[in-house]
């Protein structure tokens, strides 16, 4: 499963349309091409959209383990990178191809 893939089942699982999702944050057309893959989201971007409707970082990327990165790892490496504005390494972490698994309330 990829990014936007990600993001339209949290979004759907959530019962939030396109626009309630990124509200204030990136335009719907902009979000609508991000699910159908037909455009990259920044990091920076999908952690404001994340946030802005309380969900976890962790819990989007539950059980990641293709890049090796655990999932406590790969939230901390996330939001120390995000809260030192090293956009450059958010980068990275965006860059590397991770499988996602099923998002989870729990």
């Amino acid at each position: 499963m990829n990014i936007g893939e990600r993001l339209h089942q949290v979004r759907n699982l959530h019962g939030l349309t396109q626009e309630q999702m990124v509200a204030g944050i990136i335009s719907k057309s902009q979000y609508w091409r991000i699910e159908k893959e037909s455009n990259a989201i920044r990091v920076s971007s999908l952690i404001k959209i994340l946030n802005q409707n309380k969900i976890s970082v962790l819990k989007f990327f539950k059980d990641i383990d293709d890049s090796g990165i655990k999932r406590r790892e790969l939230q901390d490496l996330v939001t120390n990178a995000y809260f030192a504005r090293d956009y450059k390494k958010l980068g990275k972490i965006k860059h590397t191809n991770l499988v996602l698994d099923d998002y989870s309330t729990e």
